[in-house]
Formats: C-alpha cells, structure tokens, sequence
C-alpha cells in the first residue's frame, strides 16, 4: 500500500500527473493530515504543478481559438517550409 511517506519520493513530474486525477479538495483535507515535510514538499509541487497546469490549459484555448477561427476562414495558417 502507498503511504504518505511514498509521496516524498514523488519528483514534481510525478505529482504533477497525480494532481491531475486528485481534486483540489481531497488535496486540502490530505494537507491537513501530513507531516510537516511531507505538507512542505506538496504545496511547493502543487504550486508548481498549478503554475504548468496554467499554461497548459491556456496553450490549449489558444489552440481552440485558432481552430476555430481557421475553420471559420477568419485566419489561415502558412504553409510550413
């Protein structure tokens, strides 16, 4: 079984792609319960993960954005080189 003391050997990457599946509340009421190094080493993740999650998320409505002004023909993209 996975303990908390599993999540210290997380590297930000890992915990990045368990934040994706977790909801922000579970991680508040887990916060809680954890030892102080164990909290310190989530939190600086999660704010780095949300900080990834961010660009990512606004990367992607950029992307939807310019697909759908490209389907509309109210831009073109060039043609690659």
């Amino acid at each position: 079984m996975i303990t908390a003391d599993d999540i210290l050997r997380l590297s930000v990457a890992d915990l990045q792609t368990v934040a994706k599946e977790v909801t922000d509340e579970d991680w508040s009421v887990a916060i809680r319960g954890m030892s102080p190094e164990l909290r310190q080493h989530v939190t600086n993740s999660l704010g780095t993960i949300s900080q990834a999650l961010a660009v990512e998320n606004s990367q992607q409505r950029i992307a939807e954005v310019i697909e759908r002004l490209v389907d509309a023909g109210e831009v073109s993209l060039a043609e690659s080189a």
